[in-house]
């Protein structure tokens, strides 16, 4: 232990615990390694769809009549905000386990006790039910999902590829 002063035991200490890494090129501490593509991600599609609703206007079915919601955040069914957040956290968190599969393999077996396999899946399951129970409730029509999945599919490439700092 000699010539190990006491940041060094610190950061040893961290490290073993799993409560991040330091000091190594390309390692960020604490383990909120994707929080700025998370947040930059769903801000922009935030604005994505709204612009894009805003620009089409499509009229939501009117084959569900007794589907009234509590909150209406807009009038426009083109294209689906719900299939395009749940696809872009689905496509967001596949590419961020495939690059970094230590890391989101160790968080899940810690956390979540299942294979990191079954939980990719699981977060893929998600998004798909998510999609279809919007055409399912009445709520979009079948191409405004898939317009919704596509832009969404896109907006989580976008942000692991380039809004990561």
């Amino acid at each position: 232990m000699r010539g190990k002063g006491k940041d060094t035991k610190m950061v040893e200490e961290k490290e073993a615990m799993g409560e991040g890494t330091v000091g190594r090129e390309g390692d960020r501490e604490g383990g909120g390694v994707e929080t700025i593509p998370l947040i930059l991600g769903h801000l922009l599609d935030l604005v994505l769809i709204g612009l894009i609703k805003l620009t089409f206007r499509r009229a939501r079915p009117h084959y569900n009549p007794n589907m009234s919601a509590v909150v209406h955040a807009d009038n426009f069914s083109f294209p689906s905000g719900h299939a395009s957040r749940v696809l872009f956290l689905a496509t967001l968190f596949h590419l961020i386990f495939q690059h970094n599969k230590e890391l989101v393999s160790d968080f899940i077996r810690r956390w979540i006790k299942f294979e990191p396999g079954f939980v990719v899946l699981g977060v893929w399951v998600w998004a798909i039910m998510t999609a279809t129970s919007r055409v399912l409730l009445g709520r979009h029509f079948f191409f405004d999902v898939l317009a919704g999945a596509f832009v969404g599919v896109l907006e989580g490439i976008v942000a692991y590829r380039f809004l990561r700092f």
